[in-house]
């Protein structure tokens, strides 16, 4: 995970969001949006990290990577070129 940017979480997952907690810690969390982990921890980060379809997972994805690739390495974050 040091070369990752992102973190997709998908629907069928564990209820709990541990994985997401930790993931957000250094990733972009891309969530399903249903569920505790999008409702307890990543919609109090931005609501536009959810997705409830395909297409909607494409699109979020490529938002977020345009938006790091602007970034400046120290804003990326550890590990992140």
């Amino acid at each position: 995970m040091l070369q990752a940017s992102i973190y997709l979480y998908p629907p069928f997952a564990e209820h709990f969001g541990i994985a997401i907690a930790k993931a957000a810690a250094g990733l972009v969390p891309v969530v399903y949006g249903d569920g505790g982990g999008w409702t307890d921890i990543v919609s109090r980060i931005d609501k536009g990290l959810g997705y409830m379809s395909v297409e909607e997972v494409a699109s979020t994805i490529s938002r977020y990577l345009t938006t790091l690739r602007g970034l400046r390495p120290c804003q990326r974050g550890p590990g992140r070129r």
